[in-house]
């Protein structure tokens, strides 16, 4: 078999929706060439913004002032709707960082890998919902009683926050991985790229919410 043959099964082999975890330089490739639909790329980044909306809610305890479903609606309305706008802002924001360090990308390419770099936020949505079968409404509240009385329900707990840990961690590990193939840079360019993007992002929106005080 020569290369080219080789490089061709192997590009038949690939399903992204496993191999983005364990091969992503030439998951994010097969990509690009093969599945770069844009409904799937604004659907993954929509359902990043309800995850984070999701997130927010576990951190904060937002369950000792909302009802469950004021949670749901919070985050499929406008964390949902809101990431759309936000990530998409960063997106932009890392593709011009990147060509300030050589990136050889464009927009299209850099939201693609900043889209599909969001499925582990999106399984620990789904590793959410386990928590909530498990947990019940003390997922989301301060006061976990329940818990804390049963050993069992105790190290489930923790086998569940170390577990989403992990998720978040290879989230961020993932979107500069995927970056930095899609941008044909060095992975410590491509970390800048998107921490600069995200300071520029930031420096944009608390400009915006000055004005608008000012303005009032």
């Amino acid at each position: 078999m020569n290369d080219v043959e080789q490089i061709t099964n192997e590009a038949e082999q690939i399903n992204p929706w496993m191999d983005i975890w364990t091969r992503p330089r030439q998951t994010i490739d097969w990509i690009i060439g093969n599945h770069s639909s844009l409904l799937t790329t604004l659907t993954l980044i929509y359902v990043g913004g309800v995850c984070f909306g999701i997130q927010q809610a576990e951190v904060k305890s937002l369950g000792d002032q909302k009802e469950l479903s004021n949670i749901l609606i919070t985050s499929i309305f406008i964390s949902g709707l809101g990431g759309l706008v936000i990530y998409n802002l960063w997106v932009f924001a890392i593709e011009f960082c990147s060509l300030l360090f050589g990136g050889k990308g464009n927009f299209k390419k850099t939201q693609t890998a900043f889209a599909w770099a969001m499925l582990p936020v999106i399984a620990s949505l789904i590793l959410t919902l386990i928590g909530y079968v498990l947990f019940g409404e003390e997922l989301f509240a301060s006061k976990k009683s329940n818990i804390d009385s049963s050993d069992f329900l105790t190290v489930s707990f923790w086998t569940y926050a170390i577990i989403k840990f992990l998720l978040g961690i290879w989230h961020l590990v993932l979107i500069i991985i995927l970056v930095s193939q899609v941008q044909k840079l060095p992975v410590i360019k491509s970390a800048a790229s998107i921490v600069m993007g995200f300071l520029l992002v930031v420096s944009v929106l608390v400009g915006i919410v000055f004005l608008l005080r000012s303005a009032i």
